[in-house]
């Protein structure tokens, strides 16, 4: 079943556009191990899907491209939301088929996670997101988050004999985390230019952000910090996309944008702002 915090009526991060350097090596990356389809291709740019119709990740080489670069403002990993947690286990175990390195796994008490990363380095979460009944709160009634050892054992016991091909239908872009620069000039953008929640706050180094009581549809961290502001000509963020589904909401963000001091610009059918460390987002209905 599609989560509910990632279609109509609350905004979600639909939509990541990723630089790469090798496009061919992006695309047996991006089809084998994470299990997209290519809904559409263009001679450097990909959109992939999982439901045959709608992209969900853009991986694109540019004219120019430059490695990823270390302490600059970017993409942390974007976060690819599984429908069950069978499903989970069931990527778990074509990951350690595919001898991909994996990074880390982690139960965050919403949620239960895998990390890793593409050729070039792109950080990457697979996770299933917990019932909301499971999920963790303060003596004040905030989302909760832990980080503690993923149950590797209980995601066995889920495996059957069906493999993994690819993606399910019902998968999302579950979150998207970034490298800042400086974090109370993200809460300001984030909190006050797009009308998200403070959801989650580990001390001065990291944020989380959220529509609609979600754990969180965008991370924000200083951890390595980052000092220049985010290249889009580098391997790494493009740009990311916020779904609306209303037009009033949507109106309304730009306009306190707006009268914050942000730069939007309108373009065809979308609108194209940036945070304060330079990450490019869409904000379309």
């Amino acid at each position: 079943m599609k989560s509910r915090f990632h279609q109509n009526p609350i905004p979600n991060v639909n939509l990541v556009h990723l630089n790469v350097l090798d496009i061919d090596r992006s695309i047996k990356f991006y089809t084998d191990i994470m299990g997209f389809t290519i809904l559409k291709q263009e001679i450097t740019k990909v959109y992939l899907t999982v439901n045959g119709k709608d992209p969900i990740l853009i991986i694109e080489q540019p004219v120019g491209i430059k490695p990823k670069t270390k302490h600059t403002a970017g993409l942390y990993h974007f976060a690819i939301l599984l429908p069950s947690r069978k499903e989970l286990a069931r990527f778990l175990k074509h990951l350690i088929t595919k001898n991909v390195y994996i990074q880390g796994g982690s139960d965050h008490g919403f949620s239960e996670a895998l990390y890793f990363a593409d050729p070039d380095g792109n950080g990457i979460e697979v996770y299933r997101d917990k019932p909301e009944e499971e999920w963790l709160y303060d003596e004040d009634g905030n989302i909760k988050g832990i980080t503690t050892y993923l149950d590797i054992d209980g995601l066995e016991g889920l495996l059957d004999n069906i493999p993994f091909t690819k993606l399910p239908e019902d998968t999302v872009m579950g979150h998207i985390h970034l490298h800042v620069n400086n974090l109370d000039k993200s809460d300001h953008f984030y909190i006050d230019g797009l009308g998200m929640d403070l959801v989650m706050k580990y001390g001065p180094q990291a944020s989380f952000y959220s529509y609609g009581g979600y754990h969180h549809h965008i991370g924000a961290n200083i951890w390595g910090r980052p000092q220049d502001i985010n290249d889009p000509i580098n391997v790494g963020l493009n740009n990311y996309t916020i779904q609306y589904y209303n037009l009033t909401e949507l109106n309304e963000t730009v306009n306190r944008l707006k009268s914050l001091g942000y730069k939007v610009d309108k373009e065809d059918n979308y609108y194209l702002t940036q945070d304060p460390s330079g990450n490019l987002i869409k904000l379309h209905i």
